[in-house]
């Protein structure tokens, strides 16, 4: 026993001197320790985003949730519970802090470039570096080509339990593999339901299993994993219906979720040419540098696989494609065509570049680094502007992110460059919101006008109206839902116990006017907004 003892001891001791012997092979050996590195510190500045109109509705749902205000009854938002459940669940182990939500996009795009590098198929072990140069390339795309706005966003959670679903169906051959990649189909499908397209390709590669596994009951096999998979869609969909029924909100779920959001859908649609100008604007000029590289690799990983018959890689990488092709779909199916629509296809454009990282970290691992490395500089250096903010991009975030750390910029200099469509300035909610917070006792309420959530991230307070943001009563395309119940119920949900503190637009001064004759004082005006505190 001492020996083995001594014997272990000596294995562990002769690793970590292997570790930092700086040999000849040395960065080699450790390739994907330094380029997972690499990929973090590229990466640090996205924990300094504040939030945009988005993420600071999902945060406000998600924290009222946790303080007992159920979704879609108690607060609106048209999302699907996934996104508030991250949020109530990072607010719970870390805090109600803006950085929260950033971290946990980080790690979620870790899982996305490790998943992949995991997830492609090979008939050789996996070479040393390919999980890194997966994440590289994961990271550096989606922080460089999607901005503050448009990152930690839906899209995120709904891609990674898609893939983690669909490598389920490829590394596992049990019964409750499948179960499992449904349980996860349906968990992405609770975070946005055009999941679904993609939840149709997983089930092709069940069957294109089934059928590669050979033997006499195929076809009762395929019938029988297809349930399987659909069992664990329907558990975990099923199980959220039951869980608001249960709770009284079913009725204003199916309201808001299925009611509204078909009137948006038909009410609201991008544009044909807007669409095309905007998808063709992301793919081919601000993401070109990646998705060549994507492609190039994809094709390249295909092609020799094809002529070396390897016929499960083929298969593998057809798949993916069709995985990539089905994401793209689902951003169709929506007619938004909004920059962070395409977020969920950055897990399955991951994936066939992997096929071709795989292939040539085998033949050519050193020239293979240094090309990943190459385009991670290239496009942080040409980085393109920022869809909120043209005047701003990663590159110049960056820049001003590790200034702001070292003390070497102030706050409100660093968060002038946050703006975005629709008139959204950050630093001046930022401003009242801290106003707010300052002047607030327990159990104080608060009203803003129009959609700017993030002054209710900032003060900590919540809205005596489940409409918090009033995106149903503000956009033309939209006051035509259900006018006559929501007008009413949030007038007298905001006035009947009026709250301490109100937000209006200056330009308004009609509704300014409105207010104060209810009994409030003017405390402040920070650029377009007025801060009104009801007179005691």
């Amino acid at each position: 026993m001492e020996q083995f003892i001594m014997l272990h001891d000596k294995k562990i001791l002769r690793a970590r001197v292997n570790f930092f012997h700086f040999g000849p092979g040395w960065i080699q050996y450790r390739a994907d320790f330094i380029l997972i590195f690499i990929a973090l510190v590229y990466s640090l500045p996205s924990l300094g985003f504040p939030f945009g109109r988005d993420q600071a509705a999902h945060f406000y749902m998600g924290r009222e949730w946790l303080n007992g205000l159920l979704p879609f009854r108690d607060t609106f938002d048209q999302k699907p519970p996934g996104i508030y459940f991250v949020h109530a669940l990072g607010i719970a182990l870390l805090g109600a802090h803006q950085w929260v939500i950033r971290l946990l996009d980080l790690m979620g795009m870790l899982g996305i470039g490790l998943l992949a590098a995991r997830t492609v198929r090979r008939v050789w072990p996996p070479v040393r570096g390919e999980t890194g140069i997966l994440l590289l390339f994961t990271l550096s795309f989606y922080y460089t080509c999607f901005d503050y706005w448009d990152t930690a966003q839906v899209e995120t959670w709904e891609g990674l339990a898609l893939l983690a679903g669909y490598a389920l169906i490829e590394k596992t051959r049990r019964w409750w593999g499948v179960v499992l990649a449904g349980i996860l189909t349906g968990t992405a499908i609770l975070f946005k339901f055009p999941a679904a397209v993609v939840a149709v390709v997983i089930a092709l590669a069940i069957a294109l299993r089934t059928g590669a596994a050979g033997g006499n009951k195929r076809f009762k096999t395929l019938i029988a994993s297809l349930a399987l998979y659909g069992a664990g869609i329907l558990i975990v969909v099923g199980g959220c219906v039951a869980y608001f029924a249960a709770q009284g909100g079913f009725r204003d779920m199916v309201d808001v979720l299925y009611g509204f959001n078909m009137y948006y859908a038909t009410q609201k649609p991008t544009a044909p040419e807007v669409a095309r100008a905007w998808a063709v604007d992301f793919w081919l000029k601000h993401s070109a540098v990646w998705v060549w590289s994507a492609l190039g690799l994809w094709l390249a990983g295909t092609i020799c696989a094809i002529m070396r018959g390897y016929v499960a890689v083929a298969r593998g990488a057809g798949v993916a494609l069709l995985l990539c092709l089905s994401a793209a779909a689902s951003v169709w199916l929506q007619q938004k065509f909004y920059c962070y629509h395409w977020g969920v296809t950055v897990p399955f454009v991951m994936l066939c570049a992997g096929y071709g990282v795989t292939l040539c970290m085998r033949y050519v691992p050193r020239l293979t680094t240094m090309l990943a490395i190459a385009v991670m500089v290239y496009g942080f250096a040409e980085a393109p502007p920022w869809y909120t903010n043209n005047n701003s991009s990663y590159k110049t975030v960056t820049v001003s992110f590790w200034a702001y750390l070292c003390g070497r910029q102030e706050r409100m200099t660093y968060l002038n460059q946050f703006q975005g469509g629709y008139g959204y300035y950050y630093q001046a909610q930022e401003i009242i919101g801290a106003l707010i917070r300052e002047r607030a006792r327990p159990g104080d309420q608060l009203i803003v006008r129009g959609f700017e959530p993030a002054i209710y991230a900032v003060s900590g307070l919540r809205s005596p109206s489940r409409f918090f943001i009033e995106v149903p009563f503000i956009d033309p395309f939209l006051r035509g839902y259900n006018t006559t119940t929501w007008p009413a119920e949030h007038e007298r949900s905001c006035w009947t116990n009026p709250p301490r503190f109100v937000v209006a637009f200056a330009r308004n001064r009609r509704d300014v006017n409105t207010i104060r004759a209810r009994g409030y004082k003017k405390v402040s005006t920070v650029n377009e907004f007025v801060l009104l505190e009801k007179i005691e």
